[in-house]
C-alpha cells in the first residue's frame, strides 16, 4: 500500500476537457443576462396594484 503512487485513482488535470477563461466568461455572462431578461419580462406582466394609494414598500420615502 505505501509503495503506491500518489496519484493512483486520480484522473490527471490533463484529461479534462479544458474551455478557455474569456470563453467562459461571456458565456456566463450572456447567461446572467437572459436570466434578467426573462425576469424583467415577467415582472412587467405582473397586474397593476388595485389600490395605487396602498402603503407599500414604495410608500416609505424619506
Amino acid at each position: 500500500m505505501e509503495k503506491d503512487p500518489v496519484h493512483a485513482g486520480k484522473q490527471r488535470i490533463s484529461d479534462c476537457i479544458r474551455v478557455p477563461l474569456p470563453l467562459l466568461e461571456v458565456t456566463g455572462g450572456l447567461m446572467l443576462l437572459a436570466t434578467l431578461i426573462w425576469y424583467g419580462l415577467d415582472a412587467r406582466n405582473l397586474p397593476k396594484p388595485f389600490n395605487a394609494t396602498d402603503i407599500g414598500a414604495g410608500g416609505f420615502r424619506c
